[in-house]
């Protein structure tokens, strides 16, 4: 008897917990979309908006868009398409859509990383520019990107397929992130554990290689609007990626792998970051790819020894301020 009380305090106080992290989730993403007046602070709007207001209203007046077929259809992002459509329909003001988007995608973003990081920690390191820009301004991959997450999530369940099929048609670079996570799950089991972070690196350099001279070739033989994208979008400095991949060493070096069981995210993160660094190198753009994996950056270095983990989190929040001078006075300029 007195067990089975105690089973149903244990139920009881379990979904308390639960109700409790999501008014958390859903307080903090609303106050960081709806409240806090990022273009008034920024002083412009976010670059991509423009293109998602003009694309919506395009759309909603009926008018023609390319059709495809084949396996160009896994890269024609269609179900963005009917999101922009719905937006149109159901919205007057398009920004209050998109905005709608940004909450989503904060929502899952924090859903995942709250319960395995300290929360206030997390919400602070979380206002960076970098990831402000992601999830303020490119929707698509801040939406795409989570819903992977939540498949990641649901890995032993059966239905963890559909939140990844929603990431494929919103974003085809949903296509990269699933490589990368199965290339470093093959990786974890085939070679030597103790190598698995090193060789994470190395995936990096492979996969700024071949986004410099291998990636237009496959696009341009499916039709894919991204084709020769990398063209058109300066690469970071390097003096600025350099910084992430001083990080992705540390982890490299000191994070541990025999006890932990979620190593893929610190394998991830490391991959994440050394790619930025190589994509610099190579003049190809890769902060994108560092913006979507800030979250997981902060969950890898909460696995390093305290002393580490304390001395990163300090300079991520040096880092940090740093960031928002050098975009505030690129907003002055």
């Amino acid at each position: 008897m007195k067990t089975e009380i105690l089973d149903k305090r244990y139920c009881l106080f379990k979904q308390i917990d639960a109700i409790l992290l999501f008014m958390l989730i859903f307080s903090y993403a609303y106050f960081f979309v709806y409240i806090i007046p990022w273009i008034d602070i920024v002083g412009k709007d976010f670059s991509d908006i423009k293109n998602y207001m003009e694309r919506i209203e395009y759309l909603r007046q009926g008018l023609p868009e390319r059709e495809f077929s084949g396996i160009g259809i896994l890269f024609s992002e269609y179900l963005w398409k009917y999101i922009s459509i719905a937006i149109g329909h159901y919205f007057n003001d398009y920004r209050a859509g998109l905005y709608l988007v940004s909450f989503i995608s904060l929502s899952l973003y924090s859903f995942f990383t709250f319960r395995r990081v300290n929360i206030v920690l997390v919400s602070i390191l979380l206002i960076t520019p970098m990831f402000i820009d992601l999830v303020m301004g490119q929707l698509r991959m801040s939406i795409a990107f989570p819903l992977l997450l939540m498949g990641y999530e649901l890995r032993d369940k059966k239905i963890f397929f559909i939140p990844i099929l929603i990431a494929i048609f919103i974003h085809s670079a949903s296509f990269i992130f699933i490589g990368v996570f199965l290339i470093l799950r093959y990786m974890e089991k085939e070679f030597p554990l103790e190598n698995l972070y090193r060789n994470s690196m190395i995936l990096a350099f492979l996969m700024a290689f071949f986004m410099k001279w291998g990636v237009d070739i496959i696009l341009v033989a499916v039709g894919s609007p991204k084709a020769h994208y990398n063209s058109i979008i300066e690469a970071t400095s390097i003096s600025y990626s350099l910084v992430w991949f001083i990080l992705a060493l540390v982890l490299v070096l000191k994070a541990p792998i025999d006890e932990v069981k979620e190593r893929v995210i610190i394998s991830f993160s490391i991959t994440m970051m050394s790619f930025f660094f190589f994509a610099s190198i190579f003049g190809v753009y890769g902060q994108r790819y560092v913006a979507i994996s800030i979250p997981l950056i902060i969950i890898a270095i909460s696995y390093l020894p305290k002393h580490y983990k304390q001395a990163i989190f300090l300079t991520f929040l040096l880092y940090q301020f740093l960031q928002f001078k050098y975009w505030f006075s690129l907003i002055l300029i």
